[in-house]
């Protein structure tokens, strides 16, 4: 995706999905962050809460993924 970010691979949108790509993957890292700070409480509403963060950051990494694939294919 280092490619894409400087121009040698073009993605057909002028650099969004390598931009797009690197915006998922800084929000992914902030989710997991997030989502170990919310461990740390011992109450179940802070478990539940890590839980969805957990599923967002997999989204996230899911749609991470899509996006080198469509980019690169």
């Amino acid at each position: 995706m280092g490619s894409v970010l400087n121009g040698t691979i073009n993605d057909g949108y002028n650099g969004l999905l390598g931009w797009f790509w690197a915006a998922c993957s800084v929000a992914s890292i902030a989710l997991v962050a997030l989502t170990r700070a919310a461990l740390r409480e011992r109450q179940y509403s802070a478990v539940m809460a890590a839980t969805g963060l957990l599923y967002l950051a997999i989204l996230i990494a899911f749609g991470m993924d899509l996006v080198a694939r469509a980019t690169l294919a």
